[in-house]
Parts: C-alpha cells; structure tokens; sequence
C-alpha cells in the first residue's frame, strides 16, 4: 500500500508540519496496529510492518495487527468475536473485545489509525472522547508506558464515475483529523496526516478502490527513508512480507495461542 510506505516519511511533529522526527522501535517492543480498514488492509499490504521489521533486524520486536473493518474506537465491529448468538450480544460486546485484545498483547508502541469509519457518525467531538478513551484502555491494558503513533484518515479521493462526490466527506473527514492532532499534541504523541499529506492528495494512480479503502499500489520511492530495509536482501525481504499476513491471520483467530514460533515474530 503506497500510503503506507509514504507514512515512513511523513511522521510529523504535533503541529502537523512533515519534517524527518526521530523515530525509533526498541529491542523488546511489541507493537500493536489498532484501527479500521486503514489498518486492517495492512494485513496483507504489509509493507509499514514489512519496513519497520527490516529496519532493525537484529532487535527482538514482535507486531501484531488488530485491524477491523468498519471499526470505530469504541470497537463497534467487533461484537462478531463473541461467543454469543450474533445480532444478541450486549450492547457494550465490541468494546469488551477490543480490550481483551490489547490485554492479549500488551504493546509497548500503538499505531491507531481510526477516523474514516468513525467520520460517518459526524460527531469529531464524540470521537475525540472515544479516541481518549481508548488510549486510556491501552494504558490500563499494557500495565507501562505507551508510545503512540496517531494516523489521520485519508482523504476521500475524487474517482469520479458513479461514486459520489466526496467534499461534504472532506470536511467531515478535516473535522475528524483536527481531533486526531489536537489529541496528539496534548498527550506529545507523534501525528501523521493522511489527509493534507501532499504526496497523497490526487495522487496517481488512486490509494483507493472506492475512494476511501486503500488498494495495494506499491510506490518503492522515498526521497528520506527512515528504515534501512533497502540493505536487506531483496529474498529475505520477501520471505519475511510472505509470513506477515499468515501470522497475523493465525492471531487474530487464535487470539488464546500466544507462543508463536519465532520465525513467525
């Protein structure tokens, strides 16, 4: 996924402004994706796991992906994972879910990438609150310190055709990602935006399918890259991009097995 790989390079400071700011995973991390189809797709177009991997191959870091369709930070789409009849379960299920997987993992560093779900309820403040909310889960959940990285959503993209078109989402989407930074510079998290990025604003070919579910374009160029994956043998690198979705796939349906072979870390 282009957009992706482009985050290496755009991770900000908390006023927004793109400038290279150090970025760093620790031996022992666990770092945890937590957010909607943003990040869910990152389970098969893996490159920012792919690259974050590679960039420090001699550190044990172990990554989980807990992307979910359609999720909002209250985990909304996750009331399928109950064991309870579908379309019974209580009210708050999603949620309960949601942070019996974070308790599973225990990250030490969160990517959340939420909004573009959440942006058809119109309600930034809410979601602001939500987004707090859910920090404050992880917090609790991991037992240490956190270090969030926040994803603004994409921009809907304009694709034309029969698609609608997308400026009242925009501006619901620019509602949305202002929550996002003010949230970020509050609490000192790194902030990335998806939304005002200029390599991503009507970039070519399109991010998106529909205009707002990223597809896999692949785009290897990066005027600074932060990760030295291109040192990496190309098989290698392979190898390792081939195994991400398969682990990922086998966590997020076994969530009770947590020893995984290291190959699969």
């Amino acid at each position: 996924m282009r957009t992706v790989l482009t985050l290496l390079i755009l991770l900000t400071d908390i006023t927004g402004n793109a400038r290279e700011r150090a970025f760093e995973l620790k031996d022992g991390d666990r770092v945890a994706f937590l957010g909607d189809t943003l990040i869910e797709r990152m389970q098969v177009h893996n490159h920012l796991e792919l690259r974050l991997t590679t960039a420090w191959p001699d550190r044990n870091i172990t990554f989980r992906n807990l992307g979910w369709s359609g999720d909002t930070p209250r985990g909304v789409s996750r009331a399928g994972l109950s064991l309870q009849q579908a379309g019974r379960e209580p009210a708050d299920e999603g949620w309960k879910q949601l942070q019996k997987q974070i308790t599973l993992v225990k990250p030490t560093v969160v990517f959340l990438g939420y909004g573009m779900a959440s942006s058809f309820e119109n309600q930034p403040e809410q979601f602001g609150q939500d987004m707090r909310a859910l920090k404050a889960a992880v917090r609790k959940a991991a037992g240490g310190p956190i270090r969030f990285v926040v994803l603004s959503p994409l921009r809907h993209e304009q694709l034309g055709g029969s698609l609608p078109d997308p400026a009242v989402h925009n501006r619901q989407l620019a509602a949305y990602s202002k929550e996002l930074q003010t949230m970020a510079a509050a609490d000192g998290d790194l902030f990335v935006t998806l939304f005002n990025a200029d390599p991503l604003v009507n970039a070519k070919p399109a991010l998106t399918e529909n205009g707002i579910h990223p597809v896999a374009a692949i785009s290897n160029s990066s005027p600074r890259p932060m990760c030295r994956c291109q040192r990496n043998p190309s098989a290698i690198r392979n190898r390792c991009r081939s195994l991400i979705p398969l682990k990922a796939w086998r966590f997020l349906w076994s969530p009770r097995t947590l020893r995984w072979p290291s190959r699969f870390r």
